[in-house]
């Protein structure tokens, strides 16, 4: 099975998303975190020898019986992050604002897998995320320290057209603030936002089956 088929295999099935407007939440696995991101475009060349540095090792790690893999790939940050711009906080937030509610309930865990009654003791629990987006198959996701932004990861597995449209036109209006580029270690892909080619590309493989 192929990576793209093993991930809307996963997928298909979601995270924890809210049951109404008034309580939005989403719940992850702690492995998806920050494997699809934006970065500055001068972090543009690292990224793309990281991402080919990931592909290499998903290649030789891969697991004989074709179950996963036996040894991990830790991605390398870019030298340059949004916190070297700076972009600020605010001006994120109100671009997002535009296109997605804001999910403040944000749950990442691993050895507790989904349950509610469990805390996992390695997991993260957040009550006042700077996420934005529709559940946990489409988000964008700020990190900050206090009034600036370090990093921004999103997801976008969803057989929602509507959901990729946003999610795409989300990404774009923050490029207009720093530009940046697009950077996916699930299917080793980058390219640069501005580039309306990548960008179709990019977007079409995000849709799963069943649009």
């Amino acid at each position: 099975m192929g990576i793209k088929a093993w991930l809307q295999a996963h997928w298909r099935g979601g995270g924890k998303a809210a049951k109404s407007k008034a309580e939005l939440s989403i719940h992850i696995h702690e492995d998806d975190w920050g494997m699809r991101s934006l970065v500055p475009l001068a972090a543009f060349a690292e990224i793309q020898q990281d991402i080919a540095k990931a592909q290499e090792a998903s290649a030789k790690n891969a697991a004989p019986n074709g179950g996963g893999w036996t040894d991990m790939y830790i991605a390398r940050p870019p030298s340059i992050d949004y916190s070297a711009i700076p972009l600020r906080l605010n001006d994120a937030v109100e671009v997002l604002a535009k296109h997605f509610p804001r999910i403040p309930k944000f749950t990442a865990t691993a050895s507790a897998g989904f349950s509610s009654d469990v805390r996992d003791p390695y997991g993260s629990y957040e009550t006042e995320a700077q996420c934005y987006g529709t559940g946990s198959s489409c988000f964008i996701k700020l990190e900050h320290r206090d009034a600036v932004v370090n990093s921004i990861w999103f997801e976008g597995r969803t057989n929602k057209h509507e959901d990729i449209s946003r999610l795409r036109e989300a990404v774009i209006a923050l490029n207009a603030i720093v530009p940046s580029v697009i950077a996916d270690y699930w299917l080793s892909a980058s390219g640069v936002i501005s580039d309306r080619d990548f960008m179709d590309r990019y977007f079409d493989a995000l849709l799963l089956p069943g649009a």
